[in-house]
């Protein structure tokens, strides 16, 4: 038996830095100002309309809770409406964190892989940080 040559190895690689840097940075989702559906896969949260108040007393503390999880950028902060994307720790999976503060105090999430079908409960556990969080943040 021959072992394959080096070389063959190389695409894998290169593959992976193809598709983080071409594609992607296309696979964003339009601007929103409210959290959207969720599609009928299992890699996506996303709250109740109605519901308890969470503890955010206001969008500067949501805007701390979300750099504070790990691998998340802020991207929009406007009008009550956060977006921010969360890269998964191995491969940098996009996952978009989407947050709405409604005028009656409560915090509208959604949480959610752009490409896939299961998540292994990563948007959950993200949701539960942030709530984590804001639970201790002062206020």
């Amino acid at each position: 038996m021959t072992l394959p040559s080096p070389w063959h190895l190389l695409w894998l690689p290169l593959l992976w830095l193809l598709a983080r840097l071409w594609l992607v940075p296309w696979l964003r989702p339009p601007p929103m100002t409210r959290p959207g559906p969720c599609p009928a896969t299992p890699n996506c949260v996303r709250s109740a309309v109605t519901g308890e108040p969470w503890p955010a007393a206001d969008l500067a503390t949501l805007g701390r809770a979300v750099t504070a999880l790990p691998r998340c950028r802020l991207l929009t902060q406007e009008g009550g409406y956060l977006h921010a994307e969360c890269r998964s720790w191995l491969w940098g999976f996009i996952d978009d964190l989407e947050l709405q503060l409604d005028a009656d105090g409560r915090l509208h999430y959604r949480s959610a892989a752009r490409l896939g079908y299961s998540d292994l409960g990563v948007n959950q556990r993200r949701i539960t940080r942030l709530r984590a969080y804001l639970d201790e943040a002062p206020r």
